[in-house]
Protein backbone atom coordinates (compact mmCIF):
# COMPACT_ATOMS: atom_id res chain seq x y z
CA UNK A 1 0.00 0.00 0.00
CA UNK A 2 3.16 2.11 0.33
CA UNK A 3 4.15 4.28 -2.31
CA UNK A 4 7.77 3.67 -3.40
CA UNK A 5 8.73 7.30 -3.23
CA UNK A 6 7.94 9.76 -0.87
CA UNK A 7 8.31 8.49 2.58
CA UNK A 8 11.80 9.40 5.16
CA UNK A 9 12.73 5.67 5.17
CA UNK A 10 11.52 2.42 3.90
CA UNK A 11 9.54 3.37 0.55
CA UNK A 12 7.25 0.69 -0.42
CA UNK A 13 6.29 -1.28 -3.03
CA UNK A 14 2.95 0.06 -3.97
CA UNK A 15 1.99 -3.62 -5.25
CA UNK A 16 -1.36 -2.37 -4.55
CA UNK A 17 -1.73 0.95 -6.44
CA UNK A 18 -2.80 2.61 -3.52
CA UNK A 19 0.37 5.20 -3.60
CA UNK A 20 0.19 5.90 0.68
CA UNK A 21 2.28 8.63 1.01
CA UNK A 22 2.88 9.73 4.69
CA UNK A 23 0.81 12.32 6.15
CA UNK A 24 0.47 11.88 9.91
CA UNK A 25 -2.60 12.85 12.30
CA UNK A 26 -3.66 15.87 14.36
CA UNK A 27 -4.95 15.27 17.72
CA UNK A 28 -6.48 17.76 19.73
CA UNK A 29 -6.09 16.55 23.08
CA UNK A 30 -1.98 16.80 22.31
CA UNK A 31 0.88 19.77 22.91
CA UNK A 32 1.82 19.00 19.75
CA UNK A 33 -1.38 18.82 17.67
CA UNK A 34 0.34 17.30 14.44
CA UNK A 35 2.46 14.02 14.96
CA UNK A 36 4.50 11.64 12.69
CA UNK A 37 4.06 13.81 9.54
CA UNK A 38 7.04 12.36 7.65
CA UNK A 39 7.02 8.97 9.20
CA UNK A 40 3.67 7.25 9.32
CA UNK A 41 0.46 7.47 7.35
CA UNK A 42 -3.09 7.12 8.99
CA UNK A 43 -6.13 6.71 6.56
CA UNK A 44 -10.05 6.49 8.14
CA UNK A 45 -11.76 3.05 6.17
CA UNK A 46 -15.29 3.02 5.85
CA UNK A 47 -15.69 0.68 8.98
CA UNK A 48 -14.58 3.62 11.11
CA UNK A 49 -11.11 1.95 11.71
CA UNK A 50 -7.67 3.70 11.06
CA UNK A 51 -5.47 1.95 8.92
CA UNK A 52 -2.13 2.59 9.38
CA UNK A 53 1.06 2.64 7.95
CA UNK A 54 4.64 2.94 8.95
CA UNK A 55 8.10 3.51 7.71
CA UNK A 56 9.45 0.14 9.82
CA UNK A 57 6.90 -1.98 8.01
CA UNK A 58 5.38 -2.60 4.74
CA UNK A 59 2.12 -4.06 6.33
CA UNK A 60 -0.84 -2.33 7.46
CA UNK A 61 -2.41 -2.03 10.94
CA UNK A 62 -6.23 -1.39 11.81
CA UNK A 63 -7.29 0.26 14.98
CA UNK A 64 -10.23 2.32 16.40
CA UNK A 65 -9.71 6.09 15.75
CA UNK A 66 -11.27 8.58 18.25
CA UNK A 67 -13.53 11.84 17.38
CA UNK A 68 -10.40 14.09 19.01
CA UNK A 69 -8.26 12.92 16.02
CA UNK A 70 -7.69 13.38 12.97
CA UNK A 71 -6.25 10.71 9.95
CA UNK A 72 -6.51 11.58 5.64
CA UNK A 73 -9.30 10.45 3.78
CA UNK A 74 -8.80 8.88 0.23
CA UNK A 75 -11.53 9.64 -1.95
CA UNK A 76 -11.95 7.18 -5.10
CA UNK A 77 -14.17 8.13 -8.33
CA UNK A 78 -15.68 5.42 -9.87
Amino acid sequence: MKSSIGWYEGNGTNESGFSALPCGFYDSEEVENFDALELDGYFWSNNQNIQYLTIDSDGCTSFSGSSTQGFSVRCIKD
